[in-house]
């Protein structure tokens, strides 16, 4: 079982399972739920297991935050201090801080003024990936046209890290930097 704690929130455990978040803004906050990093543990420790399932749906968390899990399937899930919705995935998924589902919709704030526009240049770009997907996915999170790949100016805060789960070949491609100088690792489960 291991954490990478840091601006990349991701969990491994010694079957595969990766859990991973992002930082969403809601108004529904509670100062006594579980942070991120806790409910990482529990999913890893748990398997994601139906239980497991069902009880990160019930638990009260700090704040908003966007899952992203993989174990035999991949879960999208949108979380508040109060509520949780999850969906599976199945082929591409784009997700860029703000909340995507309705159930937040009234709640949920822009993490920054570029979110949505970002992810639906992600989602058009999707459509037409290249025969080599990895390559193509480190293009699309490189772009600086549609503020994707971002520099501190002074405005907008730099992107921090950048990460792609392929759960087609049970791998994790992370990059801890800028995505269009950073260097990229790559973890495979097994």
């Amino acid at each position: 079982l291991s954490t990478l704690i840091g601006l990349i929130h991701i969990g491994v455990n010694e079957r595969g399972t990766f859990v991973g978040t992002a930082n969403l803004c809601s108004l529904h906050n509670s100062p006594s739920g579980l942070v991120f990093s806790m409910v990482i543990q529990h999913l890893l420790k748990n398997n994601l297991d139906p239980k497991s399932m069902q009880w990160l749906k019930t638990v009260r968390k700090v704040g908003g935050h966007y899952f992203y899990v993989l174990q035999d399937n991949a879960f999208a899930v949108e979380c508040d201090a109060t509520k949780c919705v999850i969906h599976e995935v199945s082929g591409s998924y784009a997700h860029t801080n703000h909340y995507r589902e309705i159930e937040f919709k009234e709640y949920g704030i822009a993490y920054s003024y570029s979110t949505i526009m970002r992810c639906q240049y992600m989602e058009r770009e999707l459509l037409h990936m290249d025969k080599d997907i990895i390559i193509s996915l480190k293009r699309i999170l490189s772009n600086h046209t549609n503020n994707i790949c971002r520099h501190s100016n002074g405005i907008c805060p730099r992107t921090s890290s950048s990460v792609i789960y392929d759960a087609f070949n049970n791998t994790i491609h992370l990059c801890d930097s800028n995505p269009c100088t950073g260097v990229w690792s790559e973890f495979k489960r097994i």
